[in-house]
């Protein structure tokens, strides 16, 4: 579902793609995690690779905070908002 990675983080900006991911994912029964992801998640994950490979098998990754997905933003000249 992932498919794109933002400083070596797969993050998803779609809600409707994350809202059906969980969904399908539940009505599966599987199983997965969700990634909150802030500036702090994605120093931490980038300074300690275990902590990365957490982050990264996690079913989706959200950004969770205005200022990275504003950076993001500028940078890949796309609007970007938090979920």
């Amino acid at each position: 579902m992932m498919t794109r990675k933002y400083f070596n983080i797969y993050l998803e900006f779609d809600k409707i793609k994350v809202d059906s991911l969980i969904q399908t994912t539940i009505s599966q029964k599987g199983k997965g995690y969700v990634c909150s992801i802030e500036s702090n998640n994605l120093t931490v994950a980038n300074k300690n690779p275990e902590f990365l490979k957490v982050v990264n098998a996690a079913l989706v990754n959200i950004c969770d905070g205005s200022v990275l997905a504003k950076i993001l933003g500028l940078l890949n000249r796309h609007n970007m908002i938090r979920i």
